[in-house]
């Protein structure tokens, strides 16, 4: 499973897109009545000196973010809490296993859960809406302003058209292994969750588990890596073993949020 959060925009590019954006705008209010080839030929020259230098330093952020660098939980949880959370009575251990085809349909799930629930999905959406109407907007006002015969605003369409071919660029797409429909099977082990298919298996230890939120859909789980991995109602053999499992984790790990 890949780092949702490393698909959501930079702080170097978010301003440098936008500025892009102000720029030609600042310059059609300012001198919309008449046209200067120096001011058209500037104005490019600065957007494209931003870009030359955001553009390679966000490429190299994403990377850095996809490698699990700069990527913190959803809800940081103190040490000291941490600890206090793994002191509460536990209820008695059950044996729990069940599998699910990790395919197309389920990463979706985990991705809505990502994106309606947690900080750092709902900032990625509200992000990606802002920075749409803000793209479509500028489009839009370039085509006016060219209908016009002002040259300039052909600038700011450009910079909007970019915009917006970042903006899907950021999108969460389905990754190439949750299109190959992989079986995956699970179960609860002495010290946490294993998960295993046809070619690896991971574990997950309760100790090391940062975060856990829980949904109607299933269990979205951030371990040590920050790796999010979906456990979903549907992997579980028998409704019932939902709450067990749901009672196992809030005991083990301080930081279990519940979201109906």
């Amino acid at each position: 499973m890949r780092h949702l959060l490393a698909k959501s925009p930079t702080v170097v590019l978010l301003p440098s897109v936008i500025g892009a954006i102000l720029i030609p705008l600042a310059a059609l209010l300012r001198y919309r009545s008449r046209f200067d080839a120096g001011l058209w030929v500037w104005t490019a020259v600065l957007i494209l000196i931003i870009m030359a230098i955001s553009i390679p330093l966000a490429i190299w952020l994403q990377k850095a973010s996809a490698a699990g660098k700069f990527l913190r939980p959803p809800w940081p949880t103190p040490a000291t809490t941490r600890e206090a959370g793994s002191a509460h009575p536990a209820p008695k251990e059950a044996f729990l296993r069940g599998g699910f085809t990790w395919a197309a349909p389920e990463f979706i799930r985990m991705r809505d859960t990502w994106l309606r629930h947690t900080p750092a999905g709902k900032s990625h959406r509200r992000t990606m809406y802002g920075l749409s109407a803000i793209g479509f907007g500028g489009v839009a006002a370039g085509c006016v302003w060219l209908a016009q015969g002002l040259l300039l605003a052909s600038t700011l369409s450009i910079a909007s058209v970019a915009l917006l071919a970042f903006v899907f660029s950021c999108r969460i797409r389905v990754p190439d292994e949750a299109r190959s429909s992989t079986r995956v099977s699970w179960e609860l082990v002495p010290d946490g969750i294993l998960f295993q298919t046809e070619d690896s298996e991971k574990e997950l230890p309760w100790g090391s588990m940062h975060a856990i939120l829980r949904t109607r859909d299933g269990f979205l789980l951030w371990p040590g890596d920050l790796h999010e991995t979906w456990l979903p109602v549907r992997a579980f053999d028998r409704p019932e073993d939902v709450e067990v499992f749901s009672d196992i984790a809030r005991s083990r790990v301080a930081n279990y949020v519940h979201q109906n």
